[in-house]
C-alpha cells in the first residue's frame, strides 16, 4: 500500500508539473498575443498622431497663406491711399505755385 501511495504521489506531482507547464504555455501565448495587440494598438495610435499632425500642418499652412493674402490686400489698399494723397498734395502744390507766380506778377506790375 505504501508503494501505491508513493506511486500516487509521483503521478500527482507529475500531473501538477505538467499542468503548471500547460498553464505557463497558455499564459505565454496569451502574453505574446497581448503584446501583439499592444504593439498593433501603439502603431495605430502612432498613425493617428501622424495623420493629425499632418492635418494640423496643412491647416497652419492654409491659415498662414490666408493671413499673407489679407496683409497683401491691406498693403495694396494703403499704397493706393498713399498714391491718392500724393496726387492730391501734388495738385495743391501746383495750385500754390500758380498763386505764388500770380502774386509775383501782380507785384511786378504794381512797381
Amino acid at each position: 500500500m505504501e508503494i501505491a501511495v508513493l506511486f500516487a504521489a509521483i503521478v500527482g506531482a507529475l500531473a501538477g508539473v505538467g499542468g503548471a507547464i500547460m498553464v505557463a504555455k497558455r499564459q505565454g501565448t496569451t502574453g505574446a498575443h497581448r503584446a501583439e495587440e499592444l504593439l498593433s494598438e501603439a502603431k495605430s495610435k502612432a498613425q493617428d498622431i501622424i495623420l493629425e499632425a499632418k492635418n494640423k500642418a496643412i491647416q497652419l499652412t492654409d491659415d498662414a497663406a490666408k493671413e499673407e493674402q489679407k496683409r497683401r490686400k491691406d498693403i495694396t489698399a494703403i499704397e493706393a491711399r498713399i498714391a491718392e494723397r500724393e496726387a492730391s498734395l501734388d495738385s495743391k502744390l501746383d495750385n500754390l505755385d500758380k498763386r505764388a507766380e500770380k502774386i509775383r506778377k501782380e507785384e511786378s506790375e504794381a512797381e
